[in-house]
């Protein structure tokens, strides 16, 4: 479910993440069939490891962890947070929804209602006017 919220959503997470796809953040159709099938085999199926969500540790198996290669490198504390609060954010949503609900303003309203949890994640969303 986390994968088909982040892959089906492209516009809202290139806005969140502040990068556009590129060669090392790949976050297409090709790449989203790939890792789908390294979450259900738990094993690689190419030594691509540059999706926006890589789940290939590079050895044949499928990582333990879960790679977010989407956000732009930042020194700026409230981004640093912001994108610390959107993995926990997602994480916390995709488990809680079904995955018809699992849209963007479904997700918006998840942390508008979790303020204390995400307040990087929130002041984020309210400078940008992201709607």
């Amino acid at each position: 479910k986390l994968l088909q919220f982040v892959y089906n959503n492209q516009p809202f997470m290139i806005k969140i993440a502040q990068r556009r796809p590129n060669d090392y953040c790949v976050m297409n159709k090709a790449d989203f069939n790939e890792a789908v099938l390294v979450a259900k085999d738990k094993k690689n199926r190419t030594a691509n490891h540059y999706g926006a969500i890589n789940l290939n540790n590079g050895n044949g198996s499928s990582s333990s962890t879960i790679e977010f290669r989407m956000f732009q490198g930042t020194l700026e504390p409230l981004f640093l947070h912001k994108n610390i609060e959107f993995v926990r954010a997602c994480y916390k949503f995709t488990k809680t929804y079904p995955a018809k609900l699992m849209t963007k303003k479904q997700f918006l309203s998840f942390v508008k209602h979790n303020t204390r949890a995400y307040p990087c994640l929130n002041e984020f969303i309210r400078m940008k006017g992201i709607r």
